[in-house]
């Protein structure tokens, strides 16, 4: 498989989202309770619509007078461990070893465990 695969996965993901965030700002200003917009939600989106309490703290969140719909900068793992070349590294010890644990493969290259299982999935 190549990178791009993942890549096109991901940036779909991220539209879809920022779609349905969409929605869900629209039926806030509409004063639509959560439970109708999700509702909405599902019969626009079918199965990919968003699911269990995001629609609910979306919701919570345009409330607070924020129209923001796009993500934030957040913290978590640096995008800079999930390089190319720590992608290719991480393939290649798996494809080397398909039994290889998140610890054994993030101690071999000193990354993350968090960012190591990002990468894999």
């Amino acid at each position: 498989m190549s990178g791009c695969f993942f890549v096109n996965i991901v940036t779909e993901m991220t539209v879809r989202n920022i779609a349905q965030r969409y929605a869900i700002l629209f039926c806030v200003k509409l004063s639509n309770n959560v439970t109708t917009t999700h509702g909405k939600l599902q019969q626009a989106f079918g199965g990919d619509a968003t699911s269990g309490a995001k629609p609910f703290a979306e919701t919570k969140f345009f409330l607070k007078a924020r129209n923001l719909v796009e993500d934030e900068q957040c913290s978590g793992v640096p995008s800079a461990t999930r390089t190319g070349d720590n992608t290719a590294r991480l393939r290649e010890l798996v494809q080397c070893d398909r039994v290889l644990t998140v610890r054994v493969i993030a101690d071999e290259v000193s990354m993350n465990r968090k960012a190591v299982r990002l990468i894999l999935t």
